[in-house]
């Protein structure tokens, strides 16, 4: 099974007495699935636009040396999604997620961070099958320090736990009660330069 994907967006941030912040973003990822298997007919090559995920608010604050964010998002599902095969590149559900988060830089001159970011994301039915996807609970963050004030090294992580089992009576029984878990961790790279007005994050997790 392999797995592409792009995402294109764009997002806006309104900043208010340098200290408070409010941003809306939206993005659509370009996603490639293939499959192959000895059987050629359960093998799957799919391509197009996935589900669309929109941000309509996100507040932040930054007081003294912490940064505080808290957000609203959802998942849309606009990508072709295939209920009997799950063959699409959609997923055929609604996520709403909510998610608070923030930072702690260790030094005056922001130069060394901790982070966290926690999402909890509530799914609902697929459509045209009965299928449910459990919710899910997200742990994102990481640790670093600059280097020269230019470029940021250190390690980024995340963890997920599904915190209630998938439901619906297309369910096979052999997946009743599963959960999924997943843990990651791995090096970052986050470099900028001001002459372009860009900035790279390079992120590579196990």
């Amino acid at each position: 099974i392999d797995a592409f994907g792009n995402a294109l967006g764009v997002s806006y941030t309104l900043e208010r007495s340098g200290q408070r912040y409010l941003t809306v973003a939206a993005a659509a990822p370009l996603a490639r699935i293939i499959i192959n298997a000895d059987e050629p007919a359960i093998s799957i090559d799919r391509f197009g636009l996935g589900d669309a995920f929109v941000q309509p608010i996100k507040l932040g604050w930054r007081v003294g040396h912490f940064d505080v964010v808290t957000a609203y998002a959802f998942y849309a599902p606009t990508g072709k999604f295939e209920p009997r095969s799950n063959a699409g590149v959609g997923r055929g559900f609604w996520t709403n997620q909510f998610s608070l988060g923030g930072a702690d830089y260790l030094a005056e001159d922001r130069s060394r961070r901790i982070s966290a970011l926690v999402s909890y994301d509530l799914n609902s039915r697929k459509r045209g099958i009965d299928l449910r996807r459990g919710n899910t609970i997200q742990v994102q963050g990481g640790a670093g320090a600059s280097v020269r004030h230019v470029a940021r090294v250190g390690l980024a992580g995340y963890a997920l736990w599904q915190v209630s089992p998938d439901g619906g009576t297309e369910l096979p029984p052999a997946l009743r009660d599963e959960r999924a878990r997943v843990y990651a961790l791995g090096p970052e790279l986050d470099a900028v330069i001001p002459s372009m007005r860009l900035r790279v994050v390079a992120r590579f997790e196990w």
